[in-house]
């Protein structure tokens, strides 16, 4: 076992001693040791038999053109029938009672657009007796000032626990470039301001998709709202087939996290607030050599999430490390039409419904998820794919095994392979030759934003 393998498998079983009935941890330090397979995670994913996240668009229309950087492919018809409410209030019930969902997040591409389908269906979901999951909302926050008697009457009667506003930089008028519209930041800030002052019981998430061009933004929006929001998601942009945006270099997410480090221990030291930032497997390595964590630090929530905890000031940041697809076994996406998708990035193919599971309306939400991963199914085809991966022997196969949370991207090109995933991972012979002699990216180079 070479030394980078034997450092995080060693990391990784301390990690879940801490942990202990941790699902993931265990199971990727015996993946890495080479006691489990990739097969024994397909049977452990259905044993689990749980649909965490489920997310169910109320429309396919947005009012803004997200050039380069949209999840759904602009070719996706928009008029076809909407599936029947009554369909979509089985599948909550089935969902609540049989698959242990955690979070119902309202969506579309913008939720609003079918206001009156979105909140029956909130208070529908709000009303189950002994509800365990959240109910959200996720908006470009265009509406919130539309519909704020709506929200206010939602709020209070405990059907509405987060909404999710996407904001992508302080700069106003870049903001509203990569958006496609005039005005929306100021819409959005306003939706901030608002839900925070008269909505504090629901907690409200500023969500920002991190670019080539929009680190400084992030960081100039964080000190703009930190005296009014105290929750912050940071996404570096995963690029699908159809997007005009490559991948993110690894020594890019370093810089930004550097500064990120920097804002959060320093000027907005008092600030208490709390930043996410997810990171895929293929920036783990470079993050653990640059110092942000150890692979002992790692831990597992109740949702089978990996995370690392690090105080800064009087702040939170929380490192999530996406390693593990959360397609399919954790996670599910029901559109306009009804279709159930299993892997988000099937949004980005110009007709989702040719690669659905199946159709509410015809079947339940339960033979749906059970169908969706069985072995035969797209998501037992990615998982199986690793054991034949072109990086398998590579330092960083351990903490990323070939792009593993992203690789259902290749199922929407015709002729690429599942073991292919050169358009998320950009790294060079150079980079894999740092990151075995364990140096990763030299900090003292790292340029200070």
């Amino acid at each position: 076992m070479g030394d980078q393998v034997q450092t995080i498998r060693e990391g990784l079983s301390r990690a879940s001693a801490a942990n202990p009935g941790s699902f993931l941890l265990s199971f990727w330090a015996s993946l890495v040791a080479g006691t489990a397979t990739f097969e024994d995670f397909l049977s452990m994913a259905r044993t689990r038999h749980r649909l965490t996240y489920l997310t169910i668009d109320t429309t396919g229309v947005c009012d803004l053109k997200c050039t380069g950087m949209c999840y759904y492919n602009p070719d996706i018809s928009l008029k076809r029938p909407f599936v029947p409410e009554s369909a979509l209030v089985e599948a909550i019930d089935q969902a609540s009672s049989e698959l242990s969902i955690r979070v119902l997040a309202f969506a579309g591409k913008e939720p609003f657009l079918n206001h009156l389908r979105l909140f029956s269906l909130m208070k529908h979901a709000g009303s189950l007796p002994d509800r365990k999951f959240l109910i959200g909302i996720v908006t470009n926050g265009r509406h919130i000032s539309k519909h704020a008697e709506r929200l206010s009457t939602a709020a209070a009667e405990g059907c509405l626990d987060y909404i999710d506003v996407s904001i992508d930089t302080a700069d106003a008028a870049k903001h509203d470039a990569f958006r496609g519209l005039d005005g929306t930041h100021e819409r959005a800030v306003k939706a901030v301001r608002w839900l925070n002052r008269e909505l504090s019981r629901v907690r409200t998430t500023v969500v920002s998709v991190l670019r080539q061009d929009n680190h400084q933004g992030i960081l100039d929006l964080l000190q703009t709202l930190a005296g009014v929001n105290s929750y912050y998601q940071i996404q570096p942009i995963q690029p699908p087939p159809y997007s005009t945006i490559p991948p993110l270099r690894p020594d890019y997410i370093i810089n930004f996290l550097h500064a990120l480090c920097e804002l959060l221990s320093g000027p907005l030291a008092e600030a208490e607030i709390n930043v996410s930032i997810e990171l895929l497997g293929v920036y783990l390595l470079e993050a653990v050599q640059a110092g942000f964590f150890n692979w002992s630090d790692l831990r597992e929530d109740d949702n089978a999430t990996l995370y690392i905890e690090k105080p800064l000031g009087k702040n939170t940041l929380l490192i999530t490390c996406e390693l593990f697809p959360l397609q399919a076994w954790r996670l599910a996406r029901i559109t306009y039409t009804g279709a159930y998708l299993a892997h988000m990035h099937f949004l980005q193919a110009p007709d989702p419904d040719e690669y659905a599971v199946g159709f509410l309306g015809q079947e339940s939400i339960s033979t749906l998820f059970d169908r969706a991963i069985e072995r035969s199914s797209r998501f037992g085809e990615v998982v199986l794919s690793r054991s034949t991966h072109d990086c398998i022997g590579r330092p960083c196969w351990a903490n990323c095994f070939g792009v593993w949370n992203g690789a259902e991207n290749a199922f929407l090109e015709k002729g690429r392979k599942l073991t292919d995933q050169s358009r998320l991972c950009t790294k060079e012979m150079g980079d894999f030759i740092r990151l075995e002699a364990g140096t990763g990216h030299e900090s003292t180079q790292v340029h200070r934003h």
